[in-house]
């Protein structure tokens, strides 16, 4: 299992591949199996549901991914439904074409299906018709060559593994409100997308001329390289994707060899980028993350007594980055080796480095849930007699042992790639036109769709050079991300620096650094 396909399996778990709607369904279909609908009320309770449904409290709890946060009132739950049997995956057929063009017009989604995000807007001939696995390569389509050679057009191609032969074996039953459910494996991507169009089409509405190729590369390194090696890729100016750790090393390798410039939107690994100025990779490293905590916790505790907590070889090593950069900056941070099984003991030597006239700035760079939560009850108890600030790790926001109290008492501070926020007048303006095309909000890879395109494209216009000072150096502002690009050398590829960090305020996650 690569690395991309790790990483998909713990974002899986947020994405959900249901609209709003469903809450108003009796059943779904999901995976060949049925599901009933059901809307948690006051005093319901695994047990409860198990009795009224017929079910095991262990099958409810695995068709909604553990409940690891229990049963909500006014939450909706998914009941898997006695006697429904495996659905005839033969009844349903899907349209394979993966082909858009941003200047041809693009119909307003109908509320039939959702499944119309890959009948209707792949439907342009700039591009592939991918087949089903079975069939070696993908066979070429009709290129419009006078927009291909008309260089007041952007050519710009998506690469991602839609794999559409996944949505070939899906079956629903059709009744009002209910949506064809498409498999996770291909909503990250079919998200990416949507939210990509509608940044499409706000950019045509600027007056962009755009030229967009979209291919379905199955995951399938092989595949990529016949997807590039045609000939419309002698004119390309950009391409996003692929997603897939394998496709993206040989996709990198081309891009570099044909000089078109690559984003990278899945990918944390950086080794993408060295040696090849042609990979711009979105997804910041785990340097920049620990960089950005430590940056933060200097600005807004300057006179603070900085501690770092290291637990096992990873968090170590993460303690050892941020101890270089203070040395760096001639500042120091006392160093706390602790033992997992000896929590006691190192809570003790802990408290030797614990400040009573300072804050005390705690640097916890695990992502060991069960040793962070015992810690972090730990460190509760001591806040009678120490001022503690915490800053942790991205995956701390899903622990579900830690108490929301010990999060806003120790004032944690989480770094974060992404964060939706609300507020911001851009944001408000991508939610409104996803929701009025997809009739559902947008998930956080809509979001990424969304960003990485506009900004990209928006370059694009100005400078097809993104190597140069219109592109690097400076602070891009997106709906659900911060970009900062850099180059490290002229050999290297572009990297996104821009990490934000959050803390808990009044209960609540919000942006530290805005």
């Amino acid at each position: 299992m690569g690395i991309i396909t790790k990483y998909f399996a713990a974002c899986l778990l947020l994405v959900s591949t249901f609209n709003a709607c469903l809450a108003q369904q009796e059943t779904v279909v999901k995976d060949g199996k049925k599901y009933k609908v059901v809307k948690i009320k006051a005093k319901q309770t695994l047990y409860s549901l198990s009795k009224e449904y017929a079910v095991s409290a262990d099958e409810i709890k695995s068709a909604n991914g553990g409940l690891p946060e229990g049963l909500k009132v006014g939450a909706t739950v998914f009941i898997p439904s006695k006697g429904g049997g495996v659905v005839d995956a033969a009844k349903v057929s899907v349209h394979n074409d993966v082909a858009v063009d941003a200047n041809s017009e693009m119909p307003q989604e109908k509320e039939e299906d959702k499944l119309k995000i890959i009948r209707d807007f792949y439907k342009a001939v700039d591009t592939t018709q991918p087949q089903l696995p079975d069939v070696p390569c993908p066979v070429p389509s009709k290129i419009d060559e006078e927009k291909l050679n008309d260089a007041s057009y952007l050519k710009v191609a998506f690469i991602l593994p839609f794999q559409l032969a996944l949505v070939d074996s899906l079956h629903v039953q059709k009744k009002e409100y209910q949506d064809f459910q498409i498999p996770l494996e291909v909503q990250v991507f079919v998200d990416f997308y949507e939210g990509a169009l509608i940044a499409l089409d706000s950019l045509k509405k600027q007056g962009f001329k755009i030229l967009v190729s979209v291919y379905d590369d199955h995951g399938d390194s092989v595949r990529v390289k016949k997807i590039l090696a045609r000939s419309e890729f002698e004119h390309m100016d950009l391409i996003i994707g692929p997603a897939y750790s394998s496709c993206v090393k040989v996709a990198a390798s081309i891009c570099a060899q044909k000089k078109i410039y690559m984003v990278s939107a899945f990918s944390k690994n950086n080794d993408l980028i060295d040696n090849n100025p042609y990979v711009i990779k979105t997804i910041p490293s785990r340097k920049s993350l620990l960089l950005a905590l430590m940056e933060n916790a200097l600005k807004t505790y300057p006179e603070g007594k900085m501690i770092l907590v290291g637990e096992g070889e990873n968090s170590r090593k993460n303690c050892e980055v941020i101890s270089t950069a203070m040395t760096e900056k001639a500042l120091n941070a006392s160093t706390v080796k602790v033992n997992a099984s000896k929590l006691a003991l190192s809570i003790d030597e802990l408290k030797l480095s614990l400040s009573k006239e300072k804050m005390n700035v705690v640097f916890m760079p695990t992502e060991n849930e069960a040793f962070a939560t015992r810690f972090l009850n730990s460190l509760f108890k001591l806040t009678k007699d120490y001022q503690i600030v915490v800053y942790g790790m991205e995956n701390w926001k899903d622990f579900s042992g830690v108490d929301v109290l010990q999060y806003q008492t120790l004032n944690v501070h989480l770094p974060a790639t992404n964060l939706a926020r609300y507020d911001y007048a851009l944001n408000d303006k991508m939610i409104r036109s996803y929701v009025r095309r997809f009739k559902t909000e947008p998930s956080d890879f809509a979001y990424a769709g969304y960003d990485i395109t506009s900004i990209f494209l928006k370059t694009l216009k100005k400078n097809k050079d993104f190597g140069s000072d219109s592109f690097l150096n400076k602070k891009w502002v997106g709906t659900m991300s911060d970009f900062y690009f850099v180059r490290k050398n002229a050999n290297s590829g572009i990297e996104n620096t821009s990490v934000g960090v959050m803390l808990f305020n009044n209960y609540q996650l919000v942006w530290s650094n805005d």
